[in-house]
């Protein structure tokens, strides 16, 4: 259900109904060509739902039992829990500097945590179903959402509030995914009827949909 390499490339992370968390090491293979196994993380009580690299020997890991948890690799140890959600956590996202992130939740809300004590700084709220996605901005001053709720938000850290609502003109679908443009001027997000939404984050205007994927004949 998700994966994540290390900022060096060196390792990769990967996890999900297995209720574990597995890290490869890319450059070093067994005689099938096959990655070895660093180190594996269990001990998950859910699925694992998102995973990110801060370096080489750092991991944060977010799952179903609504826990949040940074890992030490090199010794394969737990070093920080963040506990705050009432109910599964289901994306993640690293602020730019790596001392902060956020994460969407099944509870509807979005929380701020500190990575060196773990403490949750700010909760947000506009959501009214699961927050399927979240990724800052590489400003670091804001992040957005996608939702099952059928809509796209953008939250401002620096004003503690949500400072943009996204729609398409059908509404039909929620959405798993989202991104931003490196000026900030473009959120696009995938939904579940298989296309790619982008909107003017400016002016709340729905751009179109860019791209659309199709399975049909596909066996």
């Amino acid at each position: 259900m998700t994966a994540s390499y290390s900022p060096s490339g060196n390792f990769v992370a990967c996890g999900g109904m297995d209720n574990m968390c597995t890290v490869y090491d890319v450059n070093s293979r067994d005689s099938t060509g096959v990655p070895k196994i660093r180190r594996e993380m269990m001990g998950f009580e859910g699925f694992l739902s998102c995973c990110r690299f801060l370096d080489d020997n750092k991991l944060i890991t977010g799952s179903a039992d609504m826990k949040i948890m940074l890992w030490d690799l090199e010794k394969g140890v737990k070093e920080v829990e963040c506990n705050g959600h009432a109910g599964d956590v289901i994306s993640m996202s690293l602020h730019p500097d790596k001392t902060s992130f956020v994460t969407g939740s099944v509870d509807r809300s979005i929380k701020l945590w500190d990575i060196r004590d773990g403490d949750c700084k700010q909760t947000f709220w506009g959501h009214e179903s699961d927050v399927n996605s979240v990724c800052f901005h590489s400003s670091g001053f804001y992040f957005g959402t996608g939702s099952d709720d059928k809509t796209s938000r953008l939250f401002d850290i620096r004003a503690d509030q949500q400072i943009g609502l996204y729609q398409t003109p059908s509404n039909k679908s929620g959405f798993t995914s989202c991104g931003l443009s490196t000026s900030g001027r473009v959120i696009l997000c995938g939904s579940d009827d298989s296309a790619v939404h982008s909107w003017d984050t400016l002016k709340a205007k729905h751009n179109g949909t860019i791209l659309q994927i199709s399975f049909s004949g596909i066996s």
